[in-house]
């Protein structure tokens, strides 16, 4: 491999490594799913089920849209 291709390489993940764009939602993200986890253990069974129903009705949904 060639020498600029490593420089380029190791100058966008240096890129990628300081841009804070976007890092808010992503902890808020990272939050909500991890609330979403805890009460979803915390729950009964009984009510488990319906809520994996409704997961993956939004996961289907996502998906429809192109966003997952």
């Amino acid at each position: 491999m060639n020498k600029a291709f490593f420089h380029r390489t190791y100058s966008g993940i240096r890129r990628l490594w300081r841009d804070r764009r976007g890092q808010d939602l992503i902890e808020y993200s990272m939050l909500v799913a991890s609330v979403a986890l805890l009460v979803y253990g915390a729950l009964p069974s009984q009510y488990s089920s319906s809520l994996s129903h409704i997961w993956s009705k939004v996961n289907d949904s996502l998906r429809a849209m192109g966003g997952a």
